[in-house]
C-alpha cells in the first residue's frame, strides 16, 4: 500500500524506477538531489509519448494515444503500456480527507517557514489534493498487448487505449483530469519510463517541447 511509504503523517514521499521505496522525503534531507540525479542518470531503453482527448460528447471514455521509442533492436522485449488517470484539485469531507499536521503546537520550531503549522489543530481540513489516482489499468504488469515484443531501434510505436470512465464515482471533476503512461517491465514491474498529459493535449510530433523561463 503506497500510503504506508508516506509513514502516514507527511503529504510526500520518494520512489524510484524500481519500484522500491527510496524513504519518506523527510528522511532524506538534502540527499534528495543525489537521488534524483542517480535515476536520472540510469540509461533507458526507450521513451514514450502521449496525447489524450475525450472519446464522446458525454466525456465517459478518454482516447489515449502513445508513441513508444526503444534505443535497440529486440526480438522478445517484456515491456507493456499501463496507463492511470490522476485528478487535481480534489477535496471532500470526513477523517480520510484530513491532513495530519505533526506540527501542531510545536513552540521551539527548525524551520520558521513551517511556524503557521504550528498554529494549527493536529487534523487541516479543506486541504486541497493534486495528483490523486482515480483510475487505472496496468500499472503494475501493462495493458497486454499494448507493446509488440519485438522493436527495431529508433522506430515508433504507435499505440491507442481508451479508457472507460463512465462508471467511475471517484472523480469529482473531468475538468481536472491527467493520463499518465508507464513503460513497464511486466516481469519485474519495474517502470523503465512514462509521460504525463491533460485531456485535451494531443501527441506532439516530437518530444521536444517549449515552457516558459520560470517553468
Amino acid at each position: 500500500d503506497v500510503r504506508e511509504l508516506s509513514g502516514g503523517e507527511y503529504p510526500t514521499f520518494v520512489i524510484n524506477r524500481t519500484g522500491t521505496p527510496a524513504g519518506p522525503a523527510w528522511t532524506m534531507g538534502n540527499d534528495l538531489a543525489k537521488y534524483i540525479n542517480l535515476a536520472l542518470a540510469e540509461k533507458l531503453p526507450g521513451s514514450v509519448e502521449l496525447g489524450a482527448a475525450w472519446d464522446n460528447e458525454a466525456r465517459d471514455a478518454i482516447k489515449i494515444q502513445t508513441r513508444t521509442t526503444f534505443e535497440l533492436n529486440a526480438q522478445k522485449l517484456p515491456f507493456e503500456i499501463g496507463y492511470v488517470i490522476l485528478e487535481d484539485g480534489m477535496s471532500g469531507e470526513g477523517a480520510e480527507w484530513a491532513q495530519r499536521n505533526d506540527y501542531s503546537g510545536i513552540e521551539d520550531i527548525y524551520d520558521k517557514r513551517l511556524e503557521e503549522l504550528t498554529k494549527l489543530p493536529v487534523l487541516i481540513y479543506g486541504q486541497k489534493y493534486d495528483h490523486v489516482p482515480v483510475a487505472a489499468w496496468g500499472a503494475y504488469k501493462g495493458v497486454d498487448g499494448s507493446l509488440p515484443s519485438s522493436v527495431s531501434a529508433g522506430v515508433p510505436i504507435e499505440g491507442w487505449f481508451v479508457a472507460d470512465i463512465g462508471s467511475n464515482k471517484l472523480i469529482q471533476n473531468k475538468e481536472n483530469l491527467s493520463v499518465v503512461a508507464l513503460v513497464v517491465n511486466k516481469e519485474s514491474g519495474k517502470i523503465i519510463n512514462a509521460a504525463k498529459c491533460k485531456v485535451g493535449d494531443t501527441l506532439s510530433p516530437s518530444s521536444i517541447t517549449s515552457t516558459s523561463a520560470e517553468n
